[in-house]
């Protein structure tokens, strides 16, 4: 056999050897890296002092803007809220010079339930989606006169059945509603407070029904209207996009809808529409029969933007894909609010439909 062939062959041979080693090796079959966390160590220094104390006040002050992290770490009982064990637990461990055994000695002369040491300790899977625990805490925000039909929320004392969990939801969301109004409370503009008070009466109208699980998806919808509205250098075109998504839901129920589906007229509809995208967004003077179709496939613009979106979709590493899919399908509110954003695909029926007919065929 000729030299370069034994060279081949012992290549050949040593690259089946280190493939099989690492098939048959458990460290090189699973790809899983996990980090240690101490759970109310709010400053990373491996302590519990009253420096994490005063973090756990900055953190309670706007949980829902504070850093994920700092927030699942004090849910020092696991039970996914921040509830007053949790804060009790903080407390014991920094009056025991963060001695978690001594605490756990304290409270067993004291006949309290205290994690074992343990318990305080988590490995985490870095891929692990961490999601931001519930607020289960007094509000130590005043109710607004609008809200004032919130004091009869249920603050939950629990993780127990699914009535327990609607109830820790609504009470999250309604402190999360309240904090976002005071925030923007002094600079809420008129179209702003109508389209507060309109949702909050939607909201007091299921809750007086005993439809509590309405109420918690017309609570998120506000709150993520709030709080898309109160984020900084937000041009007027952002509330007036909401106030006119909201008028396209209504169109759903509409007479005009109903119409359209027993007679296939379609001008009492376009007529409330145009009349929409006047009064919402100062669109004035469109005759929707007569739009051309939203998108001219001989234009070359329409394929730059194209190939730029998906190379920046593509530009998004493995791992960034990976923590997406894990939070949606695993976050409660996501997937609760997902119900919400469902109902925003009329918007593309009600656009693919107008297209279809006055576009393409002309006809119903």
């Amino acid at each position: 056999m000729k030299r370069w062939q034994k060279i081949v062959l012992t290549a050949i041979g040593i690259s089946i050897g280190a493939y099989g080693y690492r098939q048959l090796i458990p460290i090189y079959r699973i790809d899983v890296h996990s980090e240690l966390i101490q759970l109310g160590d709010l400053n990373h220094d491996r302590k519990w002092t009253g420096e994490d104390w005063n973090e756990a006040r900055l953190v309670l002050e706007d949980p829902w803007k504070a850093d994920p992290e700092k927030l699942w770490a004090l849910d020092l009982n696991g039970n996914g809220a921040i509830d007053p064990e949790d804060l009790d637990i903080l407390k014991q461990l920094i009056a025991a010079s963060g001695d978690p055994y001594k605490a756990q000695e304290d409270a067993q002369q004291r006949h309290a339930a205290f994690p074992f040491p343990r318990e305080l300790f988590r490995y985490v899977n870095d891929r692990q989606p961490r999601f931001r625990p519930a607020y289960a805490l007094p509000i130590p925000w005043a109710l607004p006169p609008e809200m004032g039909w919130f004091g009869e929320f249920r603050r939950p004392g629990g993780n127990g059945d699914y009535s327990d969990a609607l109830d820790r939801d609504l009470w999250d969301e309604s402190a999360r509603l309240i904090r976002a109004y005071h925030r923007r409370a002094d600079h809420l503009e008129p179209l702003e407070l109508k389209h507060l008070q309109s949702k909050l009466a939607l909201a007091k109208q299921h809750w007086e029904a005993g439809r509590r699980f309405e109420t918690l998806l017309t609570l998120i919808g506000l709150v993520e209207d709030g709080e898309t509205i109160t984020t900084r250098d937000q041009p007027k075109l952002t509330l007036q996009v909401l106030l006119f998504r909201d008028h396209l839901r209504e169109l759903l129920l509409s007479p005009e809808m109903a119409i359209l589906k027993t007679t296939h007229d379609r001008k009492p509809l376009f007529d409330r529409l145009q009349h929409y995208l006047a009064d919402d967004l100062g669109l004035v003077g469109y005759d929707i029969e007569t739009l051309a179709p939203p998108r001219n496939l001989t234009s070359l613009e329409n394929y730059v933007e194209r190939a730029e979106w998906q190379y920046y979709k593509s530009s998004s590493k493995y791992d960034d894909f990976l923590k997406l899919i894990a939070f949606a399908q695993t976050d409660r509110r996501y997937l609760r609010a997902a119900l919400i954003r469902a109902e925003n695909t009329m918007m593309s029926w009600l656009k693919t439909t107008i297209c279809r007919w006055s576009c393409f065929t002309g006809k119903p």
